[in-house]
Parts: C-alpha cells; sequence; structure tokens
C-alpha cells in the first residue's frame, strides 16, 4: 500500500500565518510557479513575511504548507 499524500494548504490570513510562526512549523514560498523559500515563519506583517533567508512581500508570494498549523503549543 502506498503512503497517503499530504495535501498542500495554502496560508492566506493573518491567522493563518500566525499560527504557523507560533507554531515553528515549516512552509514553503513561491514566487510565480517556483519555489524560493522552505523552513520556518519568523514574523509577519501586513505587508511582508521575514524567513531565516529575508522578507518576502505578502502580495508577491503564496505561502503552503502540508503541515497543522493549527497544532497545539
Amino acid at each position: 500500500m502506498y503512503p497517503k499524500k499530504k495535501r498542500m494548504m495554502t496560508l492566506t490570513t493573518d491567522e493563518q500565518l500566525y499560527n504557523a510562526a507560533r507554531s515553528g512549523i515549516e512552509v514553503t514560498i513561491y514566487i510565480g510557479d517556483e519555489e524560493d523559500y522552505t523552513g520556518k515563519i519568523l514574523e509577519y506583517s501586513d505587508g511582508a513575511i521575514k524567513t531565516a533567508d529575508g522578507f518576502y512581500l505578502r502580495d508577491n508570494c503564496v505561502v503552503k504548507t502540508t503541515e497543522n498549523y493549527l497544532r497545539s503549543l
């Protein structure tokens, strides 16, 4: 039997990004169709997301994860 493939969820709201940052889950940030960063969100604001590699403008990127961003802290 093949392992079940995890579904990729897009994080778009402030609440989703807050929970992802607080939980320390791994996210993937895409610019266009290209994967640009995989790791944790350190901080976020209305306009940007801070990662270990730098800042991403929220209007120019898509944040996705396969992990449960609502897990208990």
